[in-house]
């Protein structure tokens, strides 16, 4: 292993992206070390460090133990990043990526074949999927095309019981994800004039019924030890602390805190009106006296001077909105610090907007409101937080009817 050198903080991304670039990684696994960078630098921000060397990512990875309640996935993905970094910078990258596995090679034959290539290189780009997911769509698309090529099928001759046939022996677990990109490519062929609309429709039917797990929420007692937890002499102080109220006391996502922008505000009005950045819905909530009041004093007293349109600022480079994983670490370390068991917990920006949604609903306030103040399109993903409702679900229950001693008894019964 060489000799181990020096790099700036600010220069730590642009190294890594450079490095990964030689290499043949995977988007998801490209995602993962990435994200392990970005809560590196957030914790040497924090720190004040402005130079990475080797004993900057052990002094790191001591802060993040499973102890205090980092998620033991989470804590090794960052070793990785931690791993990979350090050999970036002692010139032995090759050892790091040296197992890494290159691209598989997906078969495309048969008269479908030739349509999906077209589709994959000149329709699928437009549609701004995520790199993982145009992987999966070349995968799926691949074992389509090759079943219909080991049964002589064409867009010409393929029948509803030929889809249906192929999608049967796929597992249930997972049938709509395999079944999503053969049903866009069915309608793109279906709009090429290649196969009827019967055919294109085929696969409408089915639909993700995904499990949605129970949202972690903590109480008010607690959210409130977190914002007090927060030191606001500093600048950067009133930014967190600005931030971390936009989150628990107005449930805004991490990615509209950050990208905030100050004509989002209306001062006349009291209301911060915005286009949520995952659904593209607007979204008006009022500003109440005390997210007011701390927005006033970080822009009157900690906000760097800047022309920058957004509202809160990285303090290194202070012309860029703060990052998404800034303020997940940011929010990480008010719980935290507030002396909160967060192992069986979600600990994101998240999990305060999952708590203001489950304050509103112990407080009776109706699904339709909860509904407008997060945001939600349609009233479903409100539904998630009736689990926590335990009270309101008990009043929902019914009697459980007595059955006779006789009944076990009886023949067929238990004996």
């Amino acid at each position: 292993m060489g000799k181990f050198i020096k790099v700036s903080r600010d220069n730590l991304f642009e190294k890594v992206r450079q490095s990964l670039s030689g290499y043949e990684v995977s988007g998801d696994s490209q995602n993962r070390l990435m994200t392990g960078i970005y809560h590196l630098v957030s914790y040497m921000e924090k720190e004040h460090l402005s130079d990475y060397t080797p004993d900057v990512g052990v002094s790191y990875l001591s802060t993040i133990n499973v102890e205090k309640g980092i998620a033991y996935r989470h804590y090794q993905r960052d070793k990785r990043a931690i791993a990979m970094l350090d050999s970036i910078i002692s010139g032995d990258a090759d050892s790091f990526f040296r197992k890494q596995r290159g691209p598989v090679k997906r078969l495309f034959r048969g008269e479908f074949a030739k349509h999906a290539k077209l589709y994959i290189e000149n329709v699928l780009p437009s549609r701004g999927l995520a790199k993982s997911t145009e992987d999966a769509y070349h995968m799926y698309l691949s074992r389509f095309c090759e079943e219909m090529y080991s049964k002589t099928l064409s867009p010409s001759t393929i029948t509803r019981s030929d889809l249906n046939a192929y999608i049967s022996r796929v597992a249930t677990a997972r049938r709509y994800f395999e079944a999503l990109p053969v049903k866009y490519f069915l309608k793109y062929l279906h709009e090429k004039g290649l196969v009827d609309g019967s055919i294109s429709t085929c696969l409408d039917g089915i639909r993700n019924h995904r499990y949605v797990p129970l949202v972690s929420y903590f109480e008010e007692e607690e959210i409130l030890r977190m914002e007090s937890c927060i030191v606001r002499t500093s600048s950067l102080g009133k930014r967190n602390y600005a931030m971390f109220l936009l989150a628990s006391r107005l449930g805004l996502r991490r990615l509209d805190v950050v990208n905030l922008k100050l004509s989002n505000i209306d001062w006349d009005r009291n209301e911060i009106s915005l286009v949520q950045q995952k659904t593209q819905n607007g979204i008006v909530l009022p500003l109440t006296a005390v997210v007011g009041e701390a927005l006033v004093d970080y822009l009157t007293n900690g906000r760097p001077k800047s022309t920058s349109s957004f509202v809160f600022l990285s303090e290194t480079k202070r012309d860029r909105p703060v990052t998404e994983h800034t303020f997940t670490t940011l929010v990480s370390d008010c719980m935290r610090n507030a002396g909160i068991d967060i192992r069986e917990r979600h600990h994101g920006p998240h999990s305060l907007r999952h708590s203001l949604a489950t304050h509103l609903m112990k407080k009776k306030i109706k699904m339709p409101v909860i509904k407008e103040v997060l945001g939600h399109s349609t009233i479903e993903p409100t539904y998630a937080y009736l689990a926590v409702d335990h009270e309101s679900l008990m009043l929902c229950s019914m009697d459980v009817t007595m059955v006779k001693n006789g009944f076990y008894s009886q023949k067929g019964g238990m004996v």
